[in-house]
């Protein structure tokens, strides 16, 4: 009776092994160009990626039925194969076109990797979450979260990859999902944020419970501080490389095959900076989201604060100056060398460590309509841009601690629906932009016979051409309008670099931090950028840059200015946004293998990390709630972040200098 009872119990305990794991099989869909894949079931997939397009994708369908149901596991796990022999493989799996997790590989290694499953249900009500919040717990729908029971399609993606042969094994979901016992009532759930902006309803060892907490781990931190890496100089360069001209101010070189920023003393410098160092709120919350708070606001707006209240309990009354002067310190103790873009002037006024600065572009500029974009071409253009040098900013005239100046951030010349060339083509007649068209059409066909013939169109005359409001059929018309788009945005770039050179000579120009959602394929934007810049800045979210080249770039000094890896779920965060994984050390290890591939590029002269704090789990203004910081929203650092950082800095300039370029620029560009 005993065996059989034991037997029994082994039963069953197969029985519920089995049920927590289902091995996936499927068919492919779709696939990008420049992907060819072959699918050997179950669950495994080989893939070739070619080519230079940014998020190139595979789409795959359930081999038997029309949907997966996975509401019943935790976790979607795979191990990943990277055949190249040079070169990081960057790889992200979505499931119903929300993004589970990415992650890199080695050449030549095979990474088991596991993400979690982001159920939208089982809750039995709706919270009333802002609109547009990015991320929501487990259970609720919104944010990340997808109808796990109904999953039609899963797709594998790689940025740019150039050629990248990699294999994928394995495919399956495991784990038991279990429902959270706050998301099933109001009455649970409600409060679910502390006083110090935490969750609620989960712990974690580095979670505040007092004041007193938060002034011991500022006591702690303060004791285990480290000095600056050994073999930097003030500011940050190679002090035991080799010497090149000092100019007392940054510059830019190209030396032994790869740009370099040169600091002010002639040394090799890779800029490492954090953004957004500042003390300032990200205000979350407000009328009508009263109930997801345990304290009451002191504002008369209803929003809450939660940095600068912690920070105050942290570093007493004077916390802005206090945390201002502990930043300093630990920007040495992990390893950046560069006050990044948001930060607070009066830290970057302390000139202890470089710093970029990001003057906004002044009110009152002509613009082609109603938020539209700005008329370069009307007579108040440049005059206006005169004033970008405020009173604000003469602080960093000629500052040989500023390494350059931006002007704008991610401005949208362009998306896949219009651009500031079909802008201007559309705009009143009156507009000077629209006249400044009509002009080069003129020079360029003579009469509205040739170019109606040129765009297949039927003008009577050109003053119809010029009322024009609504763009044309066909096509005939996108290759003037193209180049008159080059021609605006030349304009901007150019104007923009005269007043930044005019009220600070010796400053880098920046441009204006490109996006790489629509700027990366625009071949004219990113000559025209190339050609007037400085150096070129790019906001780029990706885990590898060894193939990073942006359509139609020369090879010219690029920073990027904005980038991340974020964090699991661990500190009660709602927003998984750039997710490595739950592996053990997975974010850290991507953050390594980030700084490499970036630092091996020849064109590449630092790279940013975006941001110092978590944003608020209820989310800013538009509702981005990302757990992205380097500390959390209680100013507690992420050990994997900042520890990875410093130990990659330790390294930086040997593995930079000796490092093999995967490409010339000629190959990439």
């Amino acid at each position: 009776m005993k065996i059989l009872m034991w037997l029994a119990v082994l039963g069953c305990g197969i029985l519920s092994a089995a049920a927590e794991e289902q091995q996936l099989t499927f068919a492919k869909a779709a696939c990008a160009a420049g992907i060819s894949a072959r699918v050997e079931n179950p669950g495994n997939l080989e893939i070739l990626a070619t080519g230079n397009q940014p998020w190139m994708g595979l789409h795959l369908r359930p081999d038997q039925g029309e949907h997966w149901d996975f509401s019943k596991f935790s976790r979607f796990e795979c191990e990943v194969e990277n055949r190249n022999p040079d070169g990081f493989c960057g790889v992200a799996f979505y499931m119903n076109d929300q993004l589970v997790g990415r992650s890199s590989i080695r050449p030549g290694e095979t990474k088991p990797l596991r993400f979690r499953l982001n159920h939208a249900g089982p809750s039995r009500f709706d919270p009333g979450f802002p609109p547009r919040l990015r991320g929501v717990p487990i259970g609720f729908r919104g944010g990340r979260n997808f109808d796990s029971a109904r999953v039609t399609r899963l797709r594998v993606e790689v940025f740019a990859p150039g050629k990248v042969r990699f294999s994928i094994r394995n495919c399956r979901v495991s784990g038991r999902s279990e429902v959270a016992p706050e998301v099933t009532s109001p009455e649970r759930f409600f409060p679910c944020i502390d006083r110090y902006g935490q969750y609620i309803h989960k712990e974690w060892p580095q979670k505040i419970h007092s004041d007193e907490a938060l002034r011991s781990r500022l006591r702690e931190e303060a004791g285990q501080l480290r000095a600056p890496v050994a073999g930097w100089n003030r500011y940050g360069g190679w002090a035991e490389g080799p010497q090149l001209k000092a100019t007392g101010f940054f510059r830019t070189e190209k030396y032994q095959g790869k740009w370099w920023l040169i600091d002010p003393e002639g040394r090799l410098f890779f800029s490492r900076g954090l953004n957004s160092i500042r003390s300032t709120d990200l205000l979350t919350g407000g009328p009508g989201l009263e109930k997801f708070f345990e304290g009451k606001s002191t504002r008369k707006d209803g929003r809450f604060g939660f940095t600068s209240a912690n920070l105050r309990r942290k570093y007493g009354p004077d916390y802005r100056d206090a945390f201002n002067r502990f930043m300093l310190l630990r920007l040495a103790d992990w390893g950046f060398n560069t006050i990044g873009n948001w930060s607070d002037q009066e830290i970057c006024r302390m000139r202890r460590i470089p710093y970029v600065v990001n003057l906004p572009l002044p009110a009152g500029l002509p613009r082609l309509a109603k938020g539209g974009f700005y008329d370069v071409f009307d007579p108040a253009f440049e005059p206006g841009m005169q004033k970008i040098f405020s009173r604000e900013f003469d602080w960093c005239r000629n500052d040989p601690w500023c390494i350059g100046i931006f002007v704008g951030n991610e401005l949208r010349f362009a998306n896949r629906k219009r651009s500031l060339g079909t802008d201007t083509l559309i705009a009143d007649p009156a507009t000077a932009a629209k006249q400044e068209l009509m002009r080069d059409l003129r020079k360029k066909y003579g009469s509205i016979e040739a170019l109606n013939s040129a765009w297949k169109c039927d003008f009577a005359d050109w003053d119809a051409l010029a009322r024009l409001r609504i763009l044309p059929e066909g096509n005939g018309w996108r290759e003037d309008i193209d180049e008159f788009f080059e021609k605006s945005v030349r304009r901007f770039f150019t104007v923009s670099k005269a007043v930044v050179k005019a009220g600070s000579p010796n400053t880098l120009y920046l441009g204006s931090r490109l996006y790489v959602g629509y700027d990366y394929t625009n071949r004219r934007l990113n000559r025209a950028a190339a050609e007037c810049c400085d150096v070129v800045s790019y906001n780029l979210y990706q885990p590898v840059f060894d193939h990073f080249a942006p359509h139609g770039m020369a090879d010219v000094p690029i920073l990027i200015t904005e980038s991340t890896v974020g964090g699991e779920l661990e500190r009660g965060t709602w927003g998984p946004y750039a997710n490595p994984g739950t592996m053990p050390g997975a974010r850290r290890e991507v953050v390594f293998r980030q700084y490499e591939s970036a630092a091996r590029h020849p064109n590449l002269v630092g790279i940013h990390f975006f941001t110092l704090f978590d944003q608020p789990i209820l989310g800013r203004w538009d509702g981005e709630n990302c757990n992205f910081g380097a500390v959390d929203i209680t100013d507690t650092p992420y050990r994997d972040v900042v520890d990875a950082n410093r130990a990659f800095s330790e390294r930086l300039y040997p593995f930079r200098s000796g490092s093999r370029a995967l490409f010339s620029a000629r190959e990439l560009f």
